[in-house]
């Protein structure tokens, strides 16, 4: 009896064409590439699964749905195979990274396949800024473009990996690896997401490539959309663009002056490995720690430091007020910008609920608050 469901390591593009050509079943993909030449109309007529993985919505319907058809396909053979790449992404081959569980959580018999490009000089991997037509134009131009596939015997889950998705993904994974030589990683989707985006904004590789999303999302709370805005305004102040944050870039970040107690207090708390230098992973995780570890109280006594008028919202002359008194040495044009990153939607007014939102991501509001308390205990101290 063939498995209802066939698992993947994926490369490139041609993957899913090959599958397809053997196998006949149905995909599993992102909405976008239904609407590709060729590749969309395949998808649509083999009733692939394609979903938008920017709804939460959709990715829960696609994944009931996978768990629905593998469950009919093993119950009854008419149905069509699923076809599955668990890795949720493209990678250069070299390593298989952490499986999704929507492959597993049917319990039903995986038919593993691993997928190998020995080409000498034609790079066959699909990272997403690679064009498809790029890539077939690559290929044209070779004499011949090899693939190697390895169809190892379907893996039939015990009653304990039935019961746990993610132990049988692992197990699976672990097995292919096996089977195939390959090593094993524990980055995720996620961190791919968050490499692209290093990319993007021009920092190097291993700005990020230390960072596993999936523990700091379970321990924190802290998903990629939230790194990847963290990457942003990391990016914005690496001048060297080496992934690290001098302690003048990090005073730009928070907008303070730098010989101030607020930013060193910070930095040096950031800067674990004291080198001097705040990478990334330090940036992420002292924010990661900040957020999750500060509670809700301490941010509403800090609104209400800053609410120097008293009357439930901040404005620019109660920052300003609050920042002179701290930090002589700014100007009302630091003090304009540094009320521009609390006012992110420029009213001019700042609400308690636009406060915690953004004090959450960062740790100085409430820093500059409990350190204009401390100076306003001492200047009562000392008029007793």
């Amino acid at each position: 009896m063939l498995a209802p469901v066939i698992v993947c390591n994926h490369i490139s593009f041609m993957d899913g064409l090959f599958i397809f050509y053997v196998w006949n079943g149905s995909g599993i993909s992102r909405s976008e590439n239904g609407k590709m030449p060729v590749i969309g109309s395949l998808m649509h007529g083999t009733q692939s699964i394609l979903i938008d993985r920017s709804s939460s919505e959709s990715r829960k319907a696609g994944f009931n749905t996978i768990v629905k058809r593998a469950k009919l396909a093993y119950e009854n053979p008419e149905f069509k195979q699923i076809e599955l790449f668990p890795e949720g992404t493209t990678t250069n081959g070299t390593a298989l990274v952490q499986f999704k569980v929507g492959a597993f959580a049917a319990g039903v018999p995986v038919q593993p396949i691993v997928l190998k490009y020995p080409n000498k000089y034609c790079d066959l991997t699909w990272p997403p800024n690679v064009s498809v037509g790029s890539t077939v134009l690559w290929m044209a131009v070779q004499f011949v473009n090899f693939m190697e596939a390895e169809f190892l015997p379907p893996y039939n889950p015990n009653e304990q990996e039935k019961a746990d998705p993610q132990l049988y993904a692992d197990n699976v994974r672990n097995y292919m690896a096996k089977a195939s030589g390959l090593p094993t990683t524990e980055h995720s989707y996620d961190d791919c997401k968050l490499m692209f985006e290093a990319s993007k904004l021009k920092l190097p590789e291993n700005a990020v490539t230390s960072l596993q999303m999936e523990p700091i999302n379970k321990i924190f709370n802290l998903s990629v959309e939230d790194a990847k805005l963290l990457l942003k305004e990391f990016a914005k102040y690496d001048n060297s663009r080496e992934g690290k944050l001098t302690m003048n870039d990090f005073a730009r970040l928070v907008n303070l002056p730098e010989d101030s107690q607020v930013v060193q207090d910070l930095f040096f708390n950031m800067d674990k490995d004291e080198d001097g230098l705040v990478s990334f992973k330090e940036y992420i995780l002292g924010i990661a720690f900040w957020k999750a570890k500060t509670p809700a109280g301490l941010i509403k006594e800090a609104f209400d430091i800053f609410d120097t008028g008293h009357d439930g919202l901040i404005s620019m002359d109660d920052v300003g007020l609050l920042l002179k008194n701290l930090f002589p040495k700014m100007t009302p044009a630091d003090t304009e910008k540094f009320f521009g990153n609390l006012d992110k939607d420029s009213k001019g007014r700042i609400s308690l609920e636009d406060f915690v939102a953004c004090a959450q991501n960062h740790p100085h509001y409430v820093k500059i608050a409990q350190l204009m308390q401390k100076k306003q205990a001492s200047q009562e101290e000392e008029l007793l």
